[in-house]
């Protein structure tokens, strides 16, 4: 599952408990390493009991919304220190642990802070572009059309239409409320 990080506190402190309750959420019979770990340390441990004990467990980390992390850390004793241990975790050699950063294209120029951390940070570098309506639209209904409606009829998805919704209760329905206040935030 995604890290449900609100870029508040201590980073380390909640990017492991945040891994722990995710892990944990999928696989409950895994133990969480010792809380007071290095993050380092942390993300092994969590390869190893993944990994059932074998080299091949591995963490995908994605932190998403990451110019909130230069707004949020913004002293720069703060800030130096969580991009310090950052970047020592993607350099570390070995570590089974991919990080995927999302950040607005319009913030995209202060990842230049952590380019003597890591050089490469931008190297793998995905541009996403602006989806039309009808294309916004396929991406919220498609996935639940083919991947829940493969379920049980019990469990079966569906969006509401809106010829099947009484107008007086509800004007529109929730793939169009979701389009119109996605387009507002733009």
């Amino acid at each position: 599952p995604p890290l449900n990080h609100s870029w508040q506190g201590d980073l380390g402190v909640q990017l492991k408990q945040q891994i722990a309750a995710d892990i944990q959420a999928i696989a409950p019979h895994i133990q969480a390493p010792d809380p007071e770990l290095p993050f380092i340390e942390t993300l092994e441990e969590w390869t190893k009991k993944i990994g059932e004990g074998k080299d091949d467990g591995k963490l995908l980390i994605i932190l998403d919304q990451f110019e909130d992390f230069f707004s949020t850390y913004s002293q720069k004793e703060e800030e130096k220190t969580y991009a310090e241990a950052f970047a020592r975790a993607v350099n570390y050699f070995g570590l089974r642990v991919n990080f995927l950063l999302s950040i607005r294209s319009s913030a995209f120029t202060q990842l230049d802070r952590f380019k003597s951390l890591i050089p490469n940070l931008t190297d793998k570098r995905i541009e996403l572009k602006r989806l039309d309506r009808e294309s916004a639209k396929k991406a919220i209904t498609e996935p639940l059309l083919k991947i829940y409606n493969d379920q049980p009829p019990e469990q079966r998805i569906e969006i509401e239409d809106e010829d099947k919704i009484e107008e007086k209760l509800i004007e529109k329905n929730l793939v169009e409320e979701v389009l119109n206040q996605v387009t507002v935030l733009e």
